[in-house]
């Protein structure tokens, strides 16, 4: 259940067709959990 939580709150609406908006919203809330920096390091 706590999964669940945690992907309804990096769940983003994207409004009015306003794509660029939501991405930016999405790539503020993972930077924030800091999975961007995980991400990046299993990648590279």
């Amino acid at each position: 259940m706590a999964k669940h939580l945690k992907f309804i709150a990096r769940t983003v609406m994207v409004q009015e067709g306003n794509v660029e908006g939501a991405y930016r919203t999405l790539n503020r809330i993972l930077t924030t959990d800091g999975l961007t920096e995980v991400i990046s390091r299993r990648r590279y």
